[in-house]
């Protein structure tokens, strides 16, 4: 009898973790959540976030561009995102969001380096902290080096002044949405 309810507990564990996978797989492949076309582009949900081909590279992303779309975006901004091969991107690092902040620098620097359209210099607007990093501010955008600068805002856009680009949101998540507007007007997607 040991040796039936020891085969039972063993056959019934094994049944629930096939159906696990069983259910992993179905979830991956289906469903109208996990595949979004926007233009000429297909995104499929993934656990790394919003999977894409574009430039013949696969990116990923946090939103689908159907998502960050209506974040307002100036036309000078847009026209210095479009056209400049290297960009200064910049924060307060005593800024309550400053590690959102950085983590998007890192973020853009590397899908922007995989598909060499874009060269990213990163700094702070006080370094004390981190004099790793070049002081870059307003004060050092110019034609040659625009600057992207993230900034706690009560709303969230992105707005330019010169050559300095002002991205602002109220929170956290704002901010990750910012990056990826940022990076599909960047990359043509939007």
């Amino acid at each position: 009898m040991k040796i039936e309810a020891k085969t039972g507990m063993s056959l019934f564990i094994v049944a629930i973790m096939v159906l696990s996978v069983i259910g992993f797989v179905l979830v991956d492949l289906g469903g109208t959540d996990t595949k979004r076309t926007f233009g000429e582009y297909t995104f499929y949900k993934t656990s790394d976030g919003w999977r894409a081909k574009i430039a013949g590279q696969q990116m990923y992303f946090n939103f689908v561009p159907e998502q960050v779309n209506s974040i307002q975006l100036d036309a000078q901004s847009k026209q210095i995102l479009t056209t400049s091969p290297i960009l200064a991107v910049t924060y307060d690092s005593n800024d309550v969001y400053a590690q959102s902040m950085g983590q998007l620098q890192y973020y853009m620097e590397q899908l922007l380096n995989q598909n060499q359209k874009v060269f990213i210099t990163r700094g702070l607007t006080n370094n004390t902290d981190f004099p790793s990093l070049p002081k870059l501010t307003c004060a050092n955008a110019s034609q040659s080096m625009p600057v992207i600068m993230f900034e706690k805002q009560n709303t969230t856009q992105i707005i330019s002044t010169n050559w300095c680009i002002h991205a602002q949101a109220a929170g956290g998540e704002d901010f990750f949405s910012l990056a990826d507007r940022i990076l599909y007007t960047i990359l043509g997607v939007l």
